[in-house]
């Protein structure tokens, strides 16, 4: 049997590519890319900037969770403590709804 914990950051960060790549809007955008490993929680943290966002499989359900926060409130992408209760959650297949969301915050 074959468990991929990062499946839906994967789909996530595919789709982020998708929106940067296919609209002007994000020409000068730079952002980069690390992963995030917490526990059960496995996903990727994007940084812009300042602000970053990190998103993964919760580890308690199916759905996926979004931090956001400054840089300094993460450490190695782990989120502090205020940027862990601000959890956003999205349903186990709202994708786009996560992308746009990290996205949106990015350039916020």
């Amino acid at each position: 049997m074959l468990i991929e914990t990062m499946q839906k950051a994967n789909i996530i960060l595919a789709i982020i590519k998708d929106i940067i790549h296919n609209s002007a809007k994000y020409d000068r955008l730079k952002i980069y890319v690390y992963p995030y490993h917490n526990g059960r929680e496995q996903g990727w943290q994007l940084i812009n900037n300042n602000r970053a966002t990190t998103f993964s499989e919760y580890r308690k359900t199916d759905q996926i969770v979004v931090y956001c926060g400054s840089t300094i409130d993460f450490e190695n992408a782990i989120p502090s403590e205020k940027i862990y209760s601000a959890k956003t959650f999205f349903a186990y297949n709202d994708y786009v709804k996560a992308a746009n969301f990290c996205l949106n915050y990015l350039l916020s």
